[in-house]
């Protein structure tokens, strides 16, 4: 029963990150490295969800381990969100935020699994 509802969970969350990676930005602040920190700050944040829910939501074993597939599709919804961006004139594309989604999804994982196994 629970992993439908993450596999849901899962595709609400690259439903909302698809849609919020179309629209232009907020220019929160006119500091390029504020600017740069946050959206940093974003793609970890959001792309380290999204692996959890996918890590919740997936076969623990099925050619790769829940962690490996999490990552792997963590990843390649990175990848493609990027290169959705280099086709829109409000939005830029960056490897250094695949990078950073890649991160994210590591860390998230990584501090999940640790509390995990200490419940």
């Amino acid at each position: 029963m629970k992993k439908p509802f993450f596999l849901l969970a899962a595709f609400s969350w690259s439903v909302l990150i698809l849609y919020l990676t179309s629209i232009p930005g907020p220019q929160l602040t006119s500091d390029e490295l504020l600017s740069f920190i946050i959206s940093g700050a974003e793609h970890f944040f959001f792309f380290g969800i999204q692996a959890i829910l996918l890590y919740l939501a997936l076969p623990t074993k099925l050619l790769l381990s829940g962690e490996q597939w999490a990552i792997s599709l963590t990843s390649l919804l990175g990848i493609w969100v990027e290169l959705r961006q280099m086709k829109m004139p409000s939005r830029t594309a960056d490897p250094l935020d695949v990078v950073l989604d890649i991160a994210g999804a590591i860390t998230f994982l990584f501090l999940f699994k640790k509390i995990q196994s200490k419940l």
